[in-house]
């Protein structure tokens, strides 16, 4: 039970260290039959996106259920509540396809 602001930070912190990794990460041209260098290169690209998909994996429910929580806070978001939670699922799927 870490909390969903410590949660929220953690996944976007796994986020940022994963993307960073993979810009990082050269594909330069490889000598002929340097399978080691090949295999470093895999081996990098593996753990940023592993990294950068447990970032997104935990921010993707986070996401929602901290939109569901503010719009409980008033009676008057609460009305709103639906409207909130289907804009949340909705914009990741805009920034999945614009990604």
């Amino acid at each position: 039970s870490l909390g969903r602001r410590l949660g929220s930070c953690l996944t976007n912190v796994l986020m940022l260290v994963g993307a960073i990794m993979l810009t990082a990460a050269s594909p330069a041209p490889f000598e002929d039959g340097d399978t080691r260098a090949c295999h470093q290169f895999f081996w990098w690209i593996f753990g940023s996106y592993l990294l950068f998909g447990i970032g997104v994996g935990g921010e993707y429910p986070l996401s929602a259920s901290i939109a569901s929580e503010r719009s409980l806070a008033t009676k008057q978001t609460a009305l709103k509540r639906g409207r909130d939670v289907l804009l949340t699922f909705s914009c990741q799927g805009v920034g999945q396809n614009l990604g």
